[in-house]
């Protein structure tokens, strides 16, 4: 899949290919590959907060593969190294959730903050629960305001979703329409007008302001809906 497989261009080229692009495949051991998961686990991502084991993990599930692609291509005849290098534990059943306090703190900040492109996107994921990804490429003419629904398109499940809007997500979507450019069709497109890849440094500022963990992700704002 192409978004999968850019995913891993991406992920290869920021941690993998810095500390082993320059190593013969033979000169790789498990302690070099353990090195880059201890020193990432202590490292703090430009969020402020500390990368999470499932990242580890998929950095170095993704060297496997390519190993394992040496093996099979009889490019490598050596062992997978990767095989002996111990991965971190995941917990998938962990959800951060705000408490009702907190969360109108959230929102009043929000109504106030000065850069409303940031806030109106933070309100979307809210009101709706949809994620961060698919807000990035929601465009208005995916969007009936008549109708009060949206269609997401390529969605993680693959297939196109028809989803219902509530006055409030109505809201959001009139006011940052009146706000930003109207030759733009996304919603919540970047400074250049092209679709987004991060939210920024902004979501940690904040969280800093409202008082929200630092470990508190935007994905999180679905489980709010």
């Amino acid at each position: 899949h192409g978004k999968a497989w850019r995913a891993e261009e991406r992920r290869y080229n920021q941690y993998l290919k810095p500390k082993l692009g320059k190593k013969v495949l033979s000169d790789i051991s498990p302690f070099d590959i353990q090195s880059i998961g201890v020193t990432l686990s202590k490292t703090e991502t430009k969020y402020g907060t500390p990368y999470r084991p499932k990242t580890i993990k998929n950095i170095i599930d993704l060297l496997s593969v390519l190993f394992n692609y040496a093996i099979n291509m009889d490019l490598f005849e050596k062992r997978n190294p990767c095989e002996k290098v111990k991965r971190p534990k995941i917990n998938n059943e962990v959800t951060n959730t705000l408490s009702v306090d907190k969360l109108k703190k959230f929102l009043v900040f929000l109504d106030k903050y000065n850069h409303r492109p940031t806030a109106n996107l933070l309100k979307f994921l809210l009101f709706t629960g949809i994620r961060l990804g698919e807000a990035f490429k929601l465009a208005y003419k995916d969007i009936n305001l008549e109708d009060g629904t949206m269609v997401l398109r390529d969605p993680k499940g693959g297939k196109d979703q028809w989803l219902c809007l509530n006055e409030l997500a109505i809201g959001v979507i009139q006011d940052q329409k009146n706000f930003k450019n109207s030759s733009i069709d996304l919603v919540f497109p970047n400074q250049e007008g092209r679709i987004r890849t991060e939210i920024g440094d902004r979501w940690v500022s904040i969280k800093k302001a409202v008082g929200i963990p630092l470990n508190f992700r935007c994905h999180d704002l679905r489980h709010q809906f």
